[in-house]
């Protein structure tokens, strides 16, 4: 498979402090890539040394199949990126905005230009300084999509937007990866990446704890059950059930969780009389936590 990103062992100090650590990873072509962990975890700084703003301690970066570090006007090129804090012209229109980043990119991009502002709904005509924190935002994520680049690095894109330009910033994903591109999304925002992203990477204090298929971690993760039965249940009920935990029982209703294969907790709850038996299904937030509080 066409690998975009590439990273062996990627450390980063900051003096004693180690803000990444032996970090490893790849980013196939085509792929929306979750790289998910609170604020301080490292995701941050893993970006800043993938665009080559950060020299890495030790470890290896490579982009398109080129060194990070020494290819990187090159690498630029065929990349759109988006810090979680992006600085722009208070002086200028978000048009005049725009037009200079094209100029930069020596291309004209008008018609994907007018294309983004109309699904996020921005005025490109008002300067910046009268624009909103989530209207800026907006123009930092057209400038990153408007040259259909191959590779879009996204540091926490969707922060300052409402509900409704959340699901049009997802659209736009996905119409990027139909389109040819590939996304590596950075993000604390766990329905944002549970809705777009096919692999996860979850990293804890410059730690990289887990790296999978977003339905791969569910399906291994922790599932939760909820059965009713027509009398009380005994107290011992699933206890010898391999992979249960947290059951509770108030009166008839019996609630826990397990994980791995849920044919022993069928049988023993068939020997019993049941009338209801209810499975909820794992969101990404109960993994995450799960690892989490695993890893401690």
């Amino acid at each position: 498979m066409d690998e975009i990103i590439e990273i062996s062992n990627l450390t980063k100090h900051y003096g004693e402090t180690v803000a990444v650590n032996e970090v490893e990873f790849s980013v196939p072509r085509g792929e929306i890539f979750g790289y998910l962990g609170p604020n301080g975890a490292g995701k941050t700084t893993t970006i800043r040394m993938i665009m080559n703003f950060l020299k890495p301690t030790s470890g290896e970066i490579r982009v398109f199949g080129m060194d990070s570090s020494k290819e990187y006007p090159q690498i630029h090129k065929r990349i759109g990126y988006m810090n979680s804090d992006m600085k722009l012209y208070e002086h200028l229109t978000g048009n005049e905005m725009l037009l200079f980043f094209s100029n930069l990119r020596a291309g004209v991009y008008k018609d994907n230009v007018e294309r983004l502002s109309q699904k996020l709904d921005i005025d490109l005509s008002l300067q910046i300084r009268n624009l909103s924190r989530g209207n800026k935002q907006k123009i930092a994520l057209i400038q990153a999509f408007m040259h259909r680049p191959e590779l879009i690095i996204l540091d926490e894109p969707s922060t300052g937007l409402d509900p409704l330009m959340q699901q049009q910033f997802n659209e736009i994903v996905k119409e990027s990866v139909s389109d040819g591109s590939t996304v590596f999304l950075s993000s604390h925002i766990l329905p944002e990446v549970e809705v777009l992203c096919d692999r996860v990477a979850i990293i804890k204090d410059g730690f990289l704890i887990t790296e999978e298929r977003v339905d791969v971690l569910k399906k291994n993760s922790v599932q939760k059950f909820e059965i009713i039965f027509s009398v009380n249940p005994p107290e011992n009920i699933f206890q010898q059930v391999q992979g249960i935990s947290n059951i509770s029982i108030d009166h008839k209703v019996v609630t826990c969780s397990l994980i791995g294969a849920i044919d022993p907790l069928i049988k023993e709850a068939a020997n019993f009389d049941v009338e209801a038996f209810k499975s909820f299904e794992t969101d990404l937030e109960d993994i995450f936590l799960s690892y989490y509080k695993g890893s401690e």
